[in-house]
């Protein structure tokens, strides 16, 4: 993936990147094989069907070929086309066939993150991760991953680290200064 495509900061380091799991293309696979089964049928036979549907709509089912053909098309360019990133910094949704659309958001704003898996999902090893976050989209989505409770983990451990500036050394100093003015200002009283 292309940094600039989601504007990654030169010192920001990928930590985790994934795409949706490609079997979910599976229920519009069998759905366009259907479609093109019946519409394939339709203009090669269509005296088979003249007990049920009059000749010229049994023709007119031939529309359903590339119709079979697009619906596995599209959802499998939408799955290659969903980036799901988490650096040290953000954790980014990049999506879009013919545009692009990349939706960010910082680490420090991330409260919670769960893990849902169906049935095949826990059989399978597929799932969603869930991020709540502070500000006005609450919930962010990894739709559909492989390793739902690494991914989770990878967020939890990138979320807690301490982005703070300067060190501890640092802010002990700090400290003991605040804590030498609040002692000179209660002698002074």
């Amino acid at each position: 993936m292309s940094s600039n495509v989601l504007g990654l900061a030169p010192d920001e380091v990928v930590h985790w990147s994934g795409h949706p799991r490609l079997m979910i293309i599976l229920p519009d696979a069998v759905l366009g094989i259907l479609l093109i089964v019946v519409g394939v049928t339709s203009v090669v036979a269509p005296g088979l069907g003249d007990q049920f549907l009059p000749r010229g709509i049994m023709l007119w089912l031939g529309v359903l070929i590339p119709i079979g053909i697009a619906i596995p098309v599209w959802t499998y360019l939408i799955i290659t086309n969903t980036q799901f990133v988490i650096t040290n910094r953000s954790l980014y949704i990049k999506r879009g066939i013919l545009g692009r659309r990349v939706k960010q958001v910082d680490l420090s704003r991330v409260q919670n993150s769960s893990v849902s898996q169906g049935l095949r999902g826990t059989l399978l090893g597929y799932g969603t991760v869930s991020i709540d976050t502070a500000g006005v989209n609450s919930t962010i989505q990894f739709s559909t991953i492989e390793n739902p409770q690494e991914v989770r983990s990878v967020i939890n451990q990138q979320a807690s680290e301490d982005d703070s500036p300067g060190s501890l050394e640092q802010w002990m100093a700090v400290l003991a200064e605040v804590r030498a003015l609040r002692e000179a200002l209660e002698t002074a009283r």
